[in-house]
């Protein structure tokens, strides 16, 4: 519910700003995607260091190089327990012309595989501090250090006899991505 809301008050937002500017084009608005590979470490010990890929739209405004939405795949090295990050994405350098560094905010609903093929929804949450390797007009490539959250429950499972009760925390990650931005 608050992820809406939030989706819902960011769009109208936008909207409240520009409503009466010069058309996209003269102002800098421009519609913008990319995509990236990840590696996540899991700082929380519970062995779901991962790989996956992640792929974004939205808009770039001067200012901003990228708010949108997005959602990835995140698949565990040791294990099948995947996660589906949906997220609301904000990357911004603060300023209106190009620098090495930029900041990359990340929130939204994981959807998780915890086990024994039960899904459950989970808040998830992401701050990096991105670094810009090559760009052109047309497009940029950019690295991303950042702490990544999943938000996941305990739950029990019926059986013939007794429930079994299943441990399944939420995760803290240390999240390294490499991306291309257009």
């Amino acid at each position: 519910m608050n992820i809406r809301l939030a989706l819902i008050s960011l769009i109208a937002a936008v909207g409240i700003s520009c409503e009466g500017q010069v058309p996209a084009a003269a102002s800098g608005v421009r519609f913008a995607w990319g995509a990236a590979f990840d590696g996540e470490a899991d700082m929380s010990g519970h062995d779901q260091s991962s790989v996956g890929m992640d792929g974004y739209f939205g808009m770039s405004v001067p200012g901003v190089q990228m708010l949108g939405v997005g959602v990835g795949v995140n698949v565990p090295v040791s294990n099948s327990q995947r996660r589906m990050p949906i997220y609301i994405i904000a990357r911004t350098n603060f300023s209106t012309r190009p620098t090495l560094c930029f900041m990359d905010l990340r929130c939204g609903i994981s959807v998780s595989d915890v086990t024994h093929e039960k899904w459950q929804t989970g808040e998830y949450a992401s701050v990096g501090a991105g670094f810009n390797l090559a760009s052109t007009s047309k497009f940029s490539s950019h690295l991303i250090l950042s702490y990544s959250y999943y938000g996941r429950k305990d739950f029990d499972i019926a059986t013939d006899e007794d429930p079994i009760h299943i441990l399944a925390p939420s995760l803290h990650m240390v999240t390294l991505r490499l991306g291309i931005s257009f």
